[in-house]
């Protein structure tokens, strides 16, 4: 198994967590999230997976680091997760 850089990381979840901050109250798929990403970030060396997105998600709950902490997250009835951040 291939372990993430922490640069890689860190851009990601700092990409997810601007994309929805900018999109506050909007649902969002991986997919969705992986696309932006892909464009904005442009990297030749890797490629941002909605696989990735969601492993990144999971860390970010389980472990110390709370970037993604406003982050919410929701299975739908078609077995996609989308992931948000609430309106104020």
């Amino acid at each position: 198994m291939r372990v993430m850089s922490r640069e890689k990381n860190i851009k990601i979840r700092v990409g997810m967590r601007v994309f929805l901050e900018c999109n506050k109250g909007k649902k969002y798929t991986a997919k969705e999230i992986c696309d932006f990403l892909n464009r904005v970030i442009n990297s030749r060396q890797w490629l941002i997976t909605p696989k990735g997105i969601g492993k990144l998600f999971n860390m970010d709950r389980c472990g110390t680091s709370t970037l993604l902490y406003p982050v919410k997250c929701e299975e739908t009835n078609k077995g996609h997760r989308v992931y948000w951040i609430e309106k104020n």
